[in-house]
């Protein structure tokens, strides 16, 4: 049985109030909820008017909580939202929503808890191991290498 319209309207309108969603993971809700493709751009379009899909509130939303919560750096940020479908201005409206001095503060703290977990050997190697955990976060070289230096490691 086909599910009517409305019903899933319903659905997809919880959907959206549970958390920020972005449109490509809405899309794909609609299909998997037995949408006819034909009636997803409609059902987008009333979504964004009645202000459940909102683009800049879910690329804010989601730079926030990656960055607060899974202590990434900006590049890997980026490359989720661009994955999500986001446009590259919206990304960069993200990314600037993120203070300079948190951001900072952020990869301080996580070089500092990196640097105490490895054991001491070659400060050469110790160094490398630190910049390849802050790029495997998504945090810029220079900036890792800015702050190991104010760290003296």
């Amino acid at each position: 049985m086909v599910p009517d319209i409305k019903s899933i309207a319903i659905r997809i309108r919880k959907f959206c109030t549970y958390r920020e969603r972005s449109l490509k993971e809405t899309e794909a809700k609609l299909a998997e909820l037995g949408c006819p493709s034909a009636k997803i751009p409609a059902l987008i379009r009333q979504l964004e008017t009645e202000d459940f899909l909102n683009g800049p509130r879910y690329a804010s939303a989601y730079a926030r909580g990656k960055f607060h919560i899974n202590r990434w750096g900006k590049r890997k940020i980026a490359y989720a939202l661009k994955r999500q479908g986001v446009p590259e201005a919206l990304i960069r409206q993200a990314l600037e929503e993120i203070p300079e001095a948190e951001y900072r503060e952020g990869l301080k703290k996580l070089l500092v808890g990196k640097i105490a977990q490895i054991k001491p050997g070659k400060n050469l190697k110790k160094r490398e191991k630190v910049i390849n955990f802050a790029l495997g976060r998504g945090f810029e070289a220079s900036l890792a290498n800015e702050i190991l230096k104010e760290l003296n490691a």
